[in-house]
């Protein structure tokens, strides 16, 4: 998804009535150096604009599910008026 004033980003998932990002960073693409530093400067860039973001990598999401999704839907809840039952 584009993200930024200009779509000068690309994001993984965004709710914007929780103005929330979330981000999952495989090894392969966010390994090198390189990637790291675009990383890095897109997420202060998104900081800097007032929106949450929320990191992640593969082993979150594949075998940490359960924490994973915990963090994930209590930055939603804290940014939107989502009661707090599931």
């Amino acid at each position: 998804m584009k993200f930024g004033d200009h779509g000068e980003f690309r994001v993984d998932f965004y709710w914007p009535e929780a103005d929330l990002v979330i981000e999952v960073d495989g090894w392969s693409v966010h390994a090198t150096p390189l990637a790291r530093r675009r990383d890095f400067r897109k997420q202060n860039r998104i900081v800097i604009g007032g929106t949450c973001i929320l990191r992640f990598d593969w082993v979150d999401i594949e075998y940490d599910t359960e924490s994973s999704g915990e963090e994930m839907l209590e930055a939603y809840r804290t940014r939107t008026t989502l009661p707090l039952g599931r």
